[in-house]
């Protein structure tokens, strides 16, 4: 399980993280919008492994992969780590 990532602020409202095998960029807000996940602030989100190099989730506006079942358990635990802290 991962517990600790390391996040860079990119700008523009975007922050990348890495968070062990995972990379992941975000672009989030102050306020929640229609356009979030879940009606948050999160309006785009894109998760990498970067040993397999494979999107595993990507979010933009939209779910074009979402989490599901077959999503890696570690995986998810990070993206819900991250919708916690951000949406």
């Amino acid at each position: 399980m991962v517990n600790k990532c390391t996040r860079k602020y990119l700008g523009n409202n975007w922050t990348e993280l890495t968070c062990g095998k995972y990379k992941v960029q975000i672009k989030h807000f102050q306020e929640k919008s229609e356009h979030g996940i879940n009606k948050g602030k999160i309006s785009k989100f894109w998760m990498k492994d970067t040993k397999a190099n494979k999107e595993i989730i990507n979010f933009d506006r939209g779910w074009d992969r979402r989490v599901t079942p077959k999503t890696p358990r570690d995986a998810k635990a990070v993206y819900n780590k991250i919708i916690k802290e951000f949406n």
